[in-house]
């Protein structure tokens, strides 16, 4: 009978590399898919909350007779839109890059506000 033996085990040995490179190229596409889709739903997230948040500032200063045509009243409608888009989603704005706790990033949270408010 004929020892197969020395021959599997040398194939198994240069089976190895290339089976854990198709394995890591996997898994790193599967991660990126996955990074993709956590990104897009971190998006929807936030954008839902910035809606909601130019919303109720633009009704609230409405309800309180104030032209919201105004800058100082834009302003202010910002400041409210960012506090409240601040406590109704700050996980998501923080994984977005967007840090409500920081002056840069309720900065940055106010362009995203400003982009959402009514032209009138």
């Amino acid at each position: 009978m004929l020892d197969l033996s020395p021959l599997i085990t040398t194939g198994a040995n240069l089976l190895e590399p290339a089976l854990l490179a198709i394995a890591s190229w996997v898994a790193a596409e599967l991660a990126a898919l996955i990074g993709a889709r956590t990104s897009s739903e971190l998006a929807g997230v936030v954008d839902d909350a910035l809606g909601k948040a130019v919303r109720y500032a633009v009704d609230r200063a409405r309800d309180e007779g104030k032209d919201v045509a105004t800058v100082p009243v834009k302003n202010e409608v910002i400041r409210e839109a960012v506090s409240f888009a601040a406590e109704a989603a700050p996980k998501a704005l923080k994984k977005l890059g967007l840090n409500p706790g920081t002056e840069q990033g309720r900065a940055r949270i106010a362009k995203w506000v400003r982009a959402r408010l009514p032209e009138a």
